[in-house]
């Protein structure tokens, strides 16, 4: 289907083809090369006067399949990219101009993209990509970062940025077109910042009574960077595991999984601390899972059903609450305010940024990283996931990232998850 308020297949042939050599912009003389016989031949296809042998039919589809994609993108109805293309400009209108854009995709003038905007003008798939392309440079905008002077690039749309990557990339490979992109417009050399200062802009977009909860707990929360298991840097996630403990494991088995992990956390003596520089990073991360636990319950945030139904409830809601005390003081001025808090979760990151860097491990996600795009996005995902966790999926959450920040390996829980879903395995 070329536009929504086309059906293609109501039409003959040649009004099908007639359409699609004009979505498309090709000429017939284009198509008439491209599959060897005459552009009065091809006149006469889209006409209904002659109908293509199978030979020649085989030849035009394929030719079309071909140039409907570039690279990994797929050439969007010329229609749809009309209004995608007058949104773009309508929400960066402060950064570009039709003119501008005109230029830096080589087309006349002002005119053409206008003649675009308005479904007068139809493009190739390279066409539609170079302009893609040139609407995701804009996501990236230059500026000083919220703690220094140094000029950088932040990515501050975000949504626009996604939506692009999504149609010009293939979905299994996303992570490498990010990369080839930042090398091929050189914006590496630009993008220096730290996750951070991205990062940060995002959380300053919550509640206050968010931001509290993630200061006052922030191992809870940013605990990812301390647990990376694998050498390709992937951090272990709450979002996948508490997701498949939640849609895998029925009421029973979520019990046997619970008690697996209590028996996994005591034979290894997971909450034996001692004077070890691991084991008081432990220590706190596990008080900030216990208050998590806590706020989840002051919060009526409903546990997944388990049987049986009273196995864990009574201990998660009396914790002892150790907060980390908050270094906003009251004032007057909104921007001190605003800055104060920034900086306290600027502290908040350079703490675990000295820690992993004195500890020697490799923590990418939390190192200055070009390609920031899936990297952000991880940290507030993960974030945002936790905001609703309940009580019992922070208690298994606290079991299953403790024993990866011990032990450094997760194996030995996704085994055991494995085991019990696809047995009835108890822990003994």
């Amino acid at each position: 289907m070329l536009d929504n308020d086309i059906k293609t297949e109501e039409l003959d042939y040649g009004e099908r083809l007639g359409l699609r050599l004009k979505d498309l912009a090709i000429t017939e003389k284009e198509l008439a090369e491209a599959v060897g016989c005459n552009v009065k031949t091809i006149g006469r296809y889209i006409q209904n006067a002659y109908t293509p042998s199978q030979k020649i039919s085989e030849r035009i589809e394929s030719y079309l399949k071909r140039k409907s994609c570039y690279e990994c993108y797929r050439h969007i109805p010329s229609g749809k990219f009309a209004e995608m293309t007058k949104r773009y400009l309508e929400h960066f209108k402060n950064e570009i101009t039709q003119q501008e854009l005109a230029e830096k995709v080589g087309m006349s003038g002002q005119s053409e993209i206008s003649k675009i905007v308005n479904h007068k003008k139809n493009l190739t798939s390279e066409e539609q990509y170079t302009i893609l392309l040139e609407f995701l440079k804009l996501c990236y905008k230059p500026g000083k970062s919220i703690f220094s002077s140094a000029k950088n690039i932040h990515l501050c749309d975000r949504q626009i940025a996604d939506e692009i990557i999504k149609l010009i990339s293939e979905p299994h490979n996303r992570d490498e077109f990010i990369e080839y992109y930042m090398a091929e417009y050189d914006i590496d050399e630009q993008l220096d910042t730290n996750i951070m200062d991205i990062a940060i802009e995002k959380i300053m977009d919550y509640s206050v009574e968010k931001q509290d909860m993630i200061l006052e707990n922030h191992l809870a929360f940013f605990d990812s960077a301390q647990i990376i298991y694998d050498d390709d840097g992937e951090f272990l996630s709450a979002r996948d595991l508490v997701d498949s403990f939640r849609i895998f494991l029925s009421p029973k088995k979520k019990v046997r999984f619970i008690r697996g992990l209590e028996i996994l956390a005591h034979k290894k003596q997971l909450f034996s601390y001692n004077n070890n520089t691991d084991h008081w990073v432990l220590f706190e991360m596990v008080t900030h899972y216990r208050n998590m636990i806590k706020n989840a319950y002051e919060r009526c945030i409903k546990d997944p059903e388990i049987d049986p139904p009273d196995s864990f409830g009574e201990p998660m809601c009396v914790f002892t609450t150790r907060k980390r005390p908050l270094k906003i003081v009251e004032t007057e001025n909104e921007n001190d305010a605003y800055e104060q808090r920034v900086r306290e979760f600027e502290n908040i990151f350079m703490d675990l940024l000295h820690f992993n860097e004195y500890e020697g491990n490799e923590i990418e996600l939390w190192k200055t990283d070009p390609y920031v795009v899936s990297g952000v996005s991880a940290i507030i995902n993960e974030i945002e996931f936790k905001m609703d966790m309940s009580p019992l999926e922070w208690y298994v959450w606290m079991l299953i990232a403790a024993y990866a920040f011990a032990y450094h390996e997760v194996e030995t829980i996704e085994e055991l998850m494995e085991i019990i879903v696809f047995t009835d395995y108890t822990p003994t």
